[in-house]
């Protein structure tokens, strides 16, 4: 796994889950939910910065490779869990 300087508790929650049998799809969405319930990470989720009309939009992509499947949303609003939803779409 790699990621920001952000993402080190998200790798480590993905290498709990995968260690533990799951998948690793699940291992990067449950890692990723961390950070974007996190307040004080202004990048993504809960914390996210506003756009120019002061509203928080999120973006998210998730792709499972076993089995190629892919998903995303854009521009959500009022969702702080987009990673989940980006799956959801999938």
């Amino acid at each position: 796994m790699i990621s920001s300087a952000n993402g080190t508790k998200a790798c480590a929650k993905a290498m709990e889950v995968l260690k533990s049998g799951g998948d690793t799809l699940e291992a990067v969405v449950q890692g990723v939910t961390l950070v974007e319930d996190d307040p004080n990470d202004t990048s993504v989720g809960y914390g996210g910065l506003p756009n120019e009309e002061g509203v928080v939009e999120l973006d998210a992509s998730v792709m499972h490779g076993p089995t190629r499947r892919a998903g995303s949303v854009a521009s959500v609003r009022n969702i702080k869990n987009v990673a989940r939803l980006a799956k959801m779409v999938m």
